[in-house]
């Protein structure tokens, strides 16, 4: 499984550094571009070797964008189109172009926005579960079900106070001591809520093959195919850095349904 390139335009500071920020951690993306506007990356195509698998795409940027961008990428480039509220303001000849495979609202995918990038350069389109059904129509027909992705995933299985570490160590990579100082506690005992976090998790038995990922996860069974990479490297390296990388997989992944 080669690692997908990846472009972003996004207007919305924060936005743009939150969505780098998760592609930088997943194993399968690399972000090679990003910026707030449209004609910056036009630029940036225009330059040898320049080249996107996959671009995420601001809702509000103008229409007329989309044939510019057709002619500077490749034949197999696919756009995320992302928005904050049912994104009413995109153009249907953006949402129906043939390139776009993905229609996602932030608040909707939150921390999982890899696995739609992951998703939609395996033929799938996606969407957010508040995308109304006539921009749905306008997805690509790639032969396969349009998966619905939504980030807001329930870890029950996890306390509050879990979760709270779990988003700071293991999906934003936050530095152990930086973590005790953000929770208040020293630096072991900050080592060994990560630890509790892991066992909750599961991370020995599914790196022992004593539990079966679908299962364990109750998710679409193409995940497993998708996870199989990560947790082999994880099983015959033993360094934590994959280990933590098994993790945030697992955290990020998003619920999955066939709209």
């Amino acid at each position: 499984m080669s690692t997908v390139s990846v472009g972003i335009v996004e207007q919305d500071p924060y936005s743009r550094n939150w969505i780098t920020m998760l592609l930088a951690r997943d194993w399968r993306t690399q972000v090679m571009f990003s910026a707030a506007d449209i004609t910056d990356l036009l630029n940036w195509l225009k330059l040898p070797f320049h080249r996107l698998d996959s671009i995420i795409l601001d809702e509000n940027l103008p229409a007329q964008w989309i044939d510019h961008l057709d002619q500077l990428v490749s034949k197999g480039t696919r756009v995320i189109i992302l928005g904050e509220n049912k994104l009413s303001t995109v153009d249907r000849s953006v949402s129906g172009h043939h390139r776009v495979r993905g229609l996602i609202l932030k608040e909707e995918i939150r921390d999982s926005i890899g696995w739609a990038v992951d998703f939609i350069m395996n033929n799938h389109s996606v969407c957010t579960p508040g995308i109304p059904a006539y921009l749905l129509d306008d997805l690509h027909v790639t032969g396969k079900p349009v998966l619905q992705l939504d980030g807001r995933k329930n870890l029950s299985h996890l306390s509050n106070h879990e979760i709270e570490v779990a988003r700071l160590a293991l999906i934003y990579s936050m530095e152990r001591r930086e973590l005790a100082h953000e929770l208040g506690v020293t630096e072991n005992w900050g080592y060994g809520l990560v630890g509790a976090v892991y066992e909750k998790l599961g991370l020995e038995e599914i790196i022992s093959g004593q539990v079966d990922l679908p299962l364990y996860l109750r998710e679409h069974p193409y995940v497993k195919e998708r996870m199989k990479r990560i947790i082999e490297k994880a099983r015959t390296s033993h360094k934590a850095a994959e280990k933590e990388a098994l993790a945030f997989h697992i955290l990020t992944l998003p619920e999955i349904i066939e709209a």
